[in-house]
């Protein structure tokens, strides 16, 4: 295989050429929606090992839109031995046709990642944990999940996570994943060990991977949450439900953990507890009634509302005043808590169904906020409002899988309802004592509740742009905080 400087000079080039088009394929790349974009490279150095590689970041640049910075690795092969799903664009040197792949599709390269190759530019962490792997004899399985990084299966000992978008400075899932192995907090996988890049001038570092252990499971919470659903209602099998319940009470036990090792002092700025300040709430208003207002403009320029979509925006719209008042009354609420890290972007999806434990993961926050964004302290009630809300997108997604004749006769929504509440109960009784939540329970069920409307409405601006017939879902949650004030 050519190994020249000329060689890579050129698969560079022709690489950088062909992939704005690649890009538009990959469920990782977070601007599907913008076009083609420009791209040109950041980083671009070989790498050392078995396969014939090159470590590469590029500066990607959507239509009208910010530039990313991406970690698009490659691999060269025999074009006979290429990969068409993952060939970025092929390349013929010295009368020898090759094709250049995504690196990350080729078992060779994984192995060389995860192995002991020095390259002098990969800077590699490891942690203490016991746990040994041998590259050359683990099974590389990928995963098939949409998500916006790529997982890796490392034989049955670890899991890798490859992080595609790019930033600069400490990565919240890495940072958060050291932080809680010091707490002692176990429900979570444990970090083996991460490999970092420092940029030619010195001046940025960037996570390009982690490294965790595998927890064997039944899969992760919304999958199994459906299935548990679907058996209790097309077969009757009352079981499937109690074993729901009790894996969501011991879900919410495991949050309210999470939150009591967020809430533990330290001398570590980052994760240090700090007063919440009227500015914080004049923040947190502030986001909420922009939601807000960008969630009324969807409702009246989406064009393909259906029936109920319809039906129930003419009902919020109606009050739209009630909406902004209740987002108002939010600095009313007493500052006597603490702001402290969280998860920022908790749902059933984030969550692994280990026997009847439930293990945390994916610390990274919203992918598309800024990183500063993601690693900022908040308010932790914002993850109960995530599972809530969450759980109501369950109910809907079972009721739409019946046939419509039958979806009267199902009470999901009771469901729904009975199954937020045991959820919340179960979480403040394991949360009494926090100092990241009010001390009254009245009043962190009035914060809660703001969370839940502003998540609410964040998913009406979500489901009117990319699944406007979900739309009713988030629609029926904003109006089921207003009746619930009424009442």
């Amino acid at each position: 295989m050519p190994s020249s400087d000329a060689f890579w000079k050129a698969a560079k080039a022709a690489v950088e050429s062909a992939l704005p088009e690649f890009l538009l394929k990959q469920r990782w790349y977070p601007a599907k929606g913008q076009g083609g974009p420009t791209v040109r490279d950041r980083e671009f150095f070989p790498m050392a090992g078995p396969a014939q590689s090159a470590v590469a970041a590029w500066e990607v640049s959507p239509q009208g839109g910010d530039p990313l910075l991406m970690f698009v690795p490659v691999v060269v092969v025999q074009s006979d031995a290429a990969n068409p799903d993952q060939t970025i664009t092929t390349l013929r040197h010295n009368g020898t046709s090759y094709a250049i792949l995504e690196a990350f599709s080729d078992d060779d390269f994984v192995r060389s990642w995860i192995g002991d190759s020095e390259t002098p530019q990969l800077h590699r962490g490891r942690t203490n944990h016991p746990l040994q792997i041998d590259p050359a004899t683990a099974q590389i399985r990928r995963s098939s999940v949409e998500q916006s990084n790529t997982s890796i299966r490392i034989g049955d000992q670890a899991i890798m996570k490859v992080i595609r978008k790019l930033e600069s400075g400490p990565h919240p899932e890495l940072e958060i994943a050291r932080f809680l192995a010091k707490t002692g907090f176990t429900a979570t996988p444990a970090l083996l060990g991460w490999i970092e890049t420092i940029e030619t001038d010195g001046r940025d570092s960037y996570a390009l991977s982690l490294l965790q252990e595998y927890v064997p499971n039944d899969g992760d919470g919304w999958s199994w949450t459906l299935n548990r659903l679907n058996r209790a209602i097309t077969s009757g099998d009352k079981s499937a439900l109690d074993e729901l319940t009790k894996w969501l009470e011991r879900l919410a036990m495991r949050t309210a953990e999470l939150h009591r090792a967020f809430d533990a002092g330290t001398d570590d700025p980052d994760f240090r507890p700090e007063p919440v300040t009227m500015e914080d709430f004049a923040r947190w208003e502030k986001s909420a009634e922009t939601m807000g207002k960008r969630a009324f403009h969807s409702m009246e320029t989406c064009p393909a509302l259906d029936d109920e979509g319809r039906q129930l925006s003419a009902e919020l719209n109606k009050n739209r005043e009630a909406v902004f008042t209740r987002i108002l009354d939010v600095k009313n609420l007493p500052r006597d808590f603490v702001r402290t890290r969280h998860h920022g972007d908790f749902h059933l999806g984030q969550v692994l169904v280990a026997g009847d434990d439930a293990v945390l993961v994916d610390f990274e926050g919203e992918p598309l906020r800024p990183l500063a964004q993601r690693r900022a302290k908040h308010c932790v009630l914002r993850d109960v409002a995530g599972i809530v809300r969450s759980l109501s997108y369950a109910a809907a997604a079972v009721a739409r899988s019946l046939p419509a004749a039958k979806r009267e006769h199902i009470a999901l929504d009771q469901w729904q309802a009975q199954a937020a509440r045991g959820f919340i109960e179960s979480y403040f009784a394991t949360a009494q004592g926090l100092r990241s939540i009010p001390r009254d329970r009245a009043e962190a069920e009035a914060l809660l509740d703001f969370f839940l409307l502003e998540k609410a409405l964040y998913e009406v601006n979500y489901e009117a742009a990319n699944r406007p017939d979900w739309i009713a879902i988030p629609l029926q949650g904003v109006l089921s905080l207003l009746r619930q004030e009424r009442q």
